[in-house]
C-alpha cells in the first residue's frame, strides 16, 4: 500500500465516511423498524466488516471493510444510548450514559495503548499514523517496498 493510501485510510478515509453514514441512518432506521433489532443487525454488519478486514488480500478489501465498521460504529451510536436510555432503571439511567460516553472515548485510547506495548514484540507495524498487523498479505506487500 502506498503511503497516500494509508494516509486515506488513517485519517478521513472510509471509516469516516461510513460513521458518518450509519449515524444519519441508524437513529432513523432504529425508530422505524425497532432500535433492539438494528441493534443486532448492526453488530452483524461490524462483524462481517472485521472479518473483511482480517481477510483482506488486497487494498480494495481492506477500505471495503473499514467502511462497513465505520457504518456499524455510526450506526450503533444512536440505537445503543437510546437503548441505554429506555431500558436503564430511572435511578441509574444518568449513570449509565455517563458510563457509556466515557467508554465510547477510551476504547481507542485502550486500542492505542495496546497497540504500543505489542509494538516491541513485533506484533504491530507503526506507519504513516496508523497500525497495521504485520501478519496481513497486504502489509507484508507493502513492506517489501514500491513495485
Amino acid at each position: 500500500m502506498s503511503d497516500g493510501a494509508v494516509g486515506v485510510l488513517a485519517a478521513i478515509g472510509p471509516n469516516a465516511l461510513g460513521c458518518a453514514l450509519g449515524a444519519l441512518i441508524g437513529g432513523w432506521l432504529g425508530d422505524k423498524l425497532g432500535r433492539k433489532r438494528i441493534y443486532q443487525y448492526d453488530l452483524l454488519v461490524y462483524a462481517a466488516g472485521i472479518l473483511c478486514i482480517a481477510l483482506a488480500f488486497n487494498t480494495e478489501m481492506l477500505f471495503f471493510g473499514t467502511f462497513l465498521v465505520g457504518v456499524a460504529v455510526g450506526a450503533d451510536v444512536p440505537t445503543s444510548l437510546a437503548l441505554v436510555g429506555e431500558l436503564a432503571p430511572a435511578k441509574a439511567r444518568g449513570k449509565l450514559l455517563g458510563f457509556t460516553q466515557v467508554a465510547w472515548c477510551l476504547g481507542p485510547v485502550i486500542v492505542l495503548w495496546m497497540a504500543m506495548a505489542l509494538a516491541p514484540f513485533g506484533m504491530m507495524v507503526f506507519g504513516s499514523s496508523s497500525c497495521i498487523c504485520s501478519s496481513s498479505p497486504w502489509s507484508r506487500g507493502a513492506a517489501a517496498g514500491p513495485h
